[in-house]
């Protein structure tokens, strides 16, 4: 008789808990996005991609000129080098040294970092619009959650539910500031 009673007691408060959570899921309503379709599809990201593209060119274009620079350099060595002291064609060759290894700097590291740099300055300002625009939106439409189906990060959120604190206190980390991002 006790079993049967403890068995009850269990499978009440199991109901009661599945009740209650599935009251909980139908006051937070979740929602998901693909934010890099939607980029995709404004104007403004074909501008960025033609900028890029540009300036893609242009990086290629002083690379090229480095390179004729560097083959001008060899063949004035080649040249002249019968003609020049042993001391001279020395520092000539140490400039065209100079130069392979200021291309080879160029192409490997500064055309990446540009490229880069120029994609995140034209990009951010796009993608900052249409997670606005989701947030506007999930914020119309009494979304709690919005995930971005594409990146799998989560836009909107209830800094109520946040549990960081509470996850920081368990791990004995401090609990001065909040973990959750800022909005923008």
């Amino acid at each position: 008789m006790m079993k049967k009673s403890i068995l009850f007691s269990a499978l009440v408060a199991i109901l009661f808990s599945a009740g209650s959570f599935g009251a909980f899921a139908q006051n937070k309503k979740i929602g998901h996005v693909d934010l890099s379709e939607i980029i995709a599809l404004m104007p403004e990201k074909a501008q960025a991609d033609t900028a890029i593209s540009k300036y893609s060119q242009e990086l290629e274009n002083e690379y090229f000129a480095m390179e004729k620079e560097l083959r001008d350099m060899m063949a004035d060595y080649e040249a002249n080098k019968a003609s020049r002291s042993e001391g001279m064609n020395k520092l000539k060759n140490e400039k065209i040294a100079a130069k392979q290894q200021e291309m080879q700097q160029f192409a490997q590291v500064t055309i990446q970092q540009e490229l880069q740099e120029k994609q995140y300055k034209l990009t951010l300002p796009i993608l900052e619009k249409a997670e606005k625009a989701a947030k506007d939106v999930a914020k119309e439409k009494g979304y709690a959650y919005v995930f971005d189906r594409s990146q799998g990060t989560m836009l909107v959120w209830d800094d109520a539910d946040a549990l960081d604190i509470d996850v920081k206190k368990k791990l004995g980390l401090p609990t001065t500031a909040p973990a959750a991002p800022k909005e923008k």
